[in-house]
């Protein structure tokens, strides 16, 4: 197997994984009532899976070669970081959000039908 049918078959297998992790937490995003965490978890998802498979979308879809320059990579690089850092964020708040956020934080709701009285969710 030559090397470009491993890179080929590598990002196959990042692009099916990815989508379908990102299938998965849509389904769970539609099944429990849209919560805002199932959604940035999905977008999140979306973008590292998109950032991970722009290499081969370039070299072999856009350009038609496999072969690319330093400044190219380097391009790349920055585009592809910076997309996958994107999801990550989003994956963050997600997971925060779905937690709560920490411990030492009171959430407090004001419950206009029992005249303004705090409670603590």
């Amino acid at each position: 197997m030559a090397w470009i049918d491993i890179f080929v078959l590598a990002n196959i297998l990042q692009f099916a994984f990815g989508v379908s992790i990102t299938g998965i937490s849509y389904w769970a995003y539609r099944s429990n009532h849209r919560k805002a965490s199932f959604r940035n978890s999905t977008v999140g998802f979306l973008f590292i899976t998109v950032g991970g498979v722009l290499a081969p979308i370039y070299e072999l879809g856009i350009k038609s070669d496999y072969t690319i320059t330093a400044q190219e990579l380097l391009k790349l690089q920055i585009i592809e970081g910076t997309v996958i850092g994107v999801g990550l964020a989003f994956l963050l708040v997600s997971v925060y959000s779905h937690s709560g956020g920490t411990d030492h934080h009171r959430h407090i709701q004001l419950d206009v039908r029992d005249g303004g009285r705090e409670t603590e969710r």
